[in-house]
């Protein structure tokens, strides 16, 4: 795929050598309450924060990131369905090297 194509963007990236890029993770517990021990569930506010180099990215020049860019994402287990995944930060911390940060809030 062509970098005007979004199958090129949406697609995780490799390293220069073809292979698998590095994921660096940092959790925020940001609230615990409403803790039931009798039912075994409690409301829990964490942040994550993903940090990696996308090469696709070296030398970006633009305002912004293409809208289809990949990035990683959590699976939270026990989780129950109304759970609430809330973006707060995706952006490119380093436009020499390809840095990437993505920070979302789970609810």
């Amino acid at each position: 795929p062509s970098v005007n194509d979004d199958a090129y963007w949406s697609a995780p990236p490799c390293t220069d050598d073809g292979g698998p890029i590095f994921v660096d993770i940092r959790f925020n517990l940001n609230r615990v309450a409403a803790v039931d021990a009798i039912k075994c569930h409690a409301y829990v506010s964490i942040g994550v924060a993903f940090y990696w180099t996308d090469p696709r990215l070296k030398g970006w020049g633009e305002a912004s990131l293409p809208p289809k860019l990949w990035g990683p994402r959590c699976w939270l287990f026990n989780a129950f369905p109304d759970l609430l995944e809330n973006p707060q930060d995706f952006g490119l911390t380093d436009a020499s090297t390809g840095r990437v940060k993505r920070y979302c809030r789970y609810m």
